[in-house]
């Protein structure tokens, strides 16, 4: 009988972290999120599903879209992102209350 309390147990405590991770967890992020940067401009990022997203610097009207296609990592709120695309840098953002932001003032928010 211990056996068994301790497998239901133990089934639920992974199942309560499994839906915990997909509340609060960046890497279960999808769909898209932009930063408005001024003058008609703005930083979009498609989460394509999985550990990949694309980064894209959108001009004024949406015109003149430079992109990346990057992998991202999760550790607790904060992800990484890097590319090997030419002029591609990496960047980190954090992941609170349903936006992204970069710890300097730009917010990223779901489209």
């Amino acid at each position: 009988m211990p056996l068994v309390k301790a497998s239901v147990t133990l089934f639920a405590a992974i199942a309560m972290c499994l839906g915990l991770a997909g509340c609060g967890n960046p890497s279960g992020l999808s769909g898209t999120y932009e930063a408005d940067m001024g003058d008609g401009g703005a930083v979009r990022i498609v989460f394509e599903g999985g550990d990949k997203a694309k980064v894209s610097l959108v001009g004024p009207g949406g015109q003149g879209a430079i992109s990346h296609n990057t992998v991202y990592t999760a550790a607790g709120k904060k992800l990484h992102f890097t590319t090997d695309e030419p002029f591609g840098a990496p960047m980190d953002l954090i992941y609170d209350n349903g936006e992204l932001t970069d710890g300097s003032g730009t917010v990223f928010k779901k489209k």
